[in-house]
């Protein structure tokens, strides 16, 4: 993974985003962008920052260690990640933000614990 020193690394156009993910068609790549929560910036043209999309590419490798290897799974993050400590530390955000579903179904009898697990779930 590249170092966002310079300034030329931090901003990506919406042609160089395609070439990253793979996809051809403006149409196409700002779909990527809008569904992974990438904010599409605009300028004299449009860009996203590089920093984001890395973070959501290896999002789901990351994902797949934090499940898969409970014990070390940061230090394989860290090891994909490279020097590039910015990317490890928002994909540790990312991970820590991820909520899990509950494991037990819990069925409200009243009306009150109804409301209770409305508020809950929000």
């Amino acid at each position: 993974m590249k170092s966002f020193e310079r300034n030329h690394d931090i901003k990506l156009s919406i042609s160089d985003v395609g070439k990253r993910i793979n996809k051809i068609g403006r149409s196409a790549i700002e779909e990527w962008l809008m569904r992974n929560n990438i904010t599409i910036h605009k300028d004299t043209r449009k860009y996203v920052f590089a920093i984001d999309v890395e973070t959501q590419l290896l999002l789901p490798l990351a994902s797949n260690y934090k499940r898969k290897y409970t014990k070390d799974w940061k230090l394989r993050v860290q090891t994909v990640c490279g020097n590039n400590q910015q990317l490890y530390e928002m994909l540790m955000i990312e991970l820590t933000n991820e909520t899990t579903p509950p494991s037990t179904r819990v069925i409200p009898k009243t009306e009150f614990q109804k409301r209770l697990l409305d508020e809950m779930m929000k």
